[in-house]
């Protein structure tokens, strides 16, 4: 018979090696596999797999709201590479998964940042776009977009955009994964160059290539770098010139001039305020823009000559249109083609100058203006398209509600001055490409600059921004040795 003593050694040999906590997860682990089995083997792989999403967006909206939102404003820049492998659209996936950001958000008895103002504007705006499919030329396409807006847009922004923007970690997952995006693109791209082509991966066209490579320097500059991380700061300015890299065998000129421009605001805006900065950070946006032109030069062998050649085009064009020169600016169709439908969604808000000429108007009635060869479904310009389709009504209301978002302060920290640099940076590019109405992009960012929580909104305390200590008057006391006259 085995000795009670030895026993219980056996005992305590076996507990350290399998401790109960592991014990419980392996066993949890098995009941969880057993239990898909027969989930599979019941309802099917699809059903199976549906409810394992369902599973993980619940998750995800409860632990990382922040990443969640990110995947569904990212949406164009991976979508085509994994909607084939499932059975319903991605988009209406993630839009389903931040709805569920509400059950939080109720229970969250913080009062809302978002201003009256932000409200009445946001509300306006899609109440605006709803009301135009009463006048628009084809009322069955006005619903459809007016439907897509609101369930796309107004609805799962507004939840997940107030509770990304109630918590700082919730901030820094957004901009973590927008950084991620950047780097993964990169890498992806550096490995599908080709000579011959432009540059296109994962789904994507190549402007959405673009944009998404340069997230790399846009985020990294404002947020990454600021993070006091040395290995993480020399990697991001190591892959900034790779992303300029990226972004010019994609051949689109908008998001290069669009970062550019941002730039520029940003030195400005640095300069008139007055701070400094360091001189690591300074040295390493030195290094980093000097690798780029480096590197650029040294690539341009191997980089597409299609997407040099529109660069250069591109050249010719603005300096044509400097210099009066029409045979300096022919050549460059894409450029030309922008500007015939800017003239175009121009000369439709002069006809319809007060409500515009509905939802979707200019898709439907750019063929009159331009013929069925030329006409667009956007005139890829965001300002210009509520011009046109909502008037002087839609124009003031876009126009109040991308100042309110500009121009609120918010909490000194990195993670909202990668956001507002996002922002202003996606809204440039508006102005260049792609329909306002299916931008959930930029309506996103907007939105979570509209929800700053105001206490948040409210401290200005960081660096360069102490508030001095208020002083209590005290008053004088009186002399011991003078007595009131009686």
């Amino acid at each position: 018979m085995t000795s009670p003593v030895r026993a219980t050694g056996v005992r305590l040999a076996l507990r350290g090696a399998f401790p109960a906590s592991r014990l419980a997860a392996t066993g949890a682990t098995l009941l969880a596999s057993l239990g898909v089995a027969v989930v599979v083997v019941v309802l099917g792989p699809i059903v199976t797999l549906l409810l394992v999403v369902a599973l993980v967006a619940a998750v995800a909206a409860i632990a990382m709201p922040g990443f969640l939102l990110a995947a569904y404003l990212l949406i164009p820049f991976y979508k085509g590479a994994v909607q084939a492998y499932l059975p319903i659209d991605l988009t209406v996936i993630l839009a389903a998964a931040n709805m569920l950001g509400a059950v939080p958000l109720l229970l969250d008895s913080r009062p809302l940042g978002i201003r009256r103002l932000g409200v009445v504007l946001w509300v306006g705006l899609g109440t605006l776009v709803l009301a135009g499919t009463l006048y628009a030329p084809d009322q069955a396409l006005a619903l459809r977009t007016a439907a897509l807006f609101w369930g796309l847009v107004i609805m799962p922004l507004s939840v997940a955009g107030l509770r990304v923007a109630s918590e700082p970690r919730l901030i820094r997952q957004f901009a973590w994964s927008f950084f991620g995006m950047g780097v993964i693109t990169v890498f992806l791209g550096l490995s599908q160059l080709s000579g011959a082509d432009r540059l296109v991966l994962l789904g994507m066209n190549t402007i959405q290539v673009s944009l998404a490579a340069l997230l790399v320097p846009l985020i990294g500059v404002s947020f990454v770098v600021a993070q006091n991380r040395p290995l993480l700061r020399l990697l991001t300015f190591a892959i900034i010139p790779l992303a300029f890299i990226v972004a010019v065998a994609a051949g689109s000129r908008g998001p290069i001039l669009a970062l550019l421009v941002l730039a520029v605001l940003a030195g400005l805006r640095h300069v008139a305020s007055g701070r400094t900065i360091s001189p690591r950070t300074a040295t390493g946006i030195i290094a980093a823009i000097v690798a780029s032109v480096v590197l650029l030069a040294l690539a341009s062998a191997v980089l597409p000559a299609s997407s040099l050649e529109r660069f250069s085009l591109f050249g010719s064009f603005v300096s044509g249109l400097l210099t009066g020169d029409p045979s300096s600016a022919a050549g460059d169709t894409s450029s030309e083609a922008r500007v015939r439908l800017l003239a175009t969604a121009a000369q439709m808000f002069a006809d319809h100058p007060l409500l515009g000429a509905g939802t979707s108007g200019f898709e439907t009635l750019s063929p009159a203006y331009l013929g069925p060869l030329l006409a667009d479904r956007y005139p890829h310009n965001s300002v210009l398209q509520f011009a046109a389709e909502f008037g002087v009504v839609g124009l003031s209301l876009f126009i109040g509600i991308v100042a309110l978002a500009v121009t609120r302060p918010v909490p000194p920290t990195n993670g909202w001055t990668a956001v507002r640099a996002a922002f202003v940076y996606f809204l440039m590019n508006s102005l260049l490409s792609g329909d306002i109405l299916e931008d959930r992009m930029t309506w996103g960012l907007l939105l979570l600059l509209l929800a700053v929580p105001a206490a948040n909104a409210a401290d200005r305390v960081g660096r360069g921004h102490r508030r001095e200590p208020q002083r209590t008057e005290v008053p004088p006391r009186r002399s011991a040795s003078v007595r009131p006259a009686t």
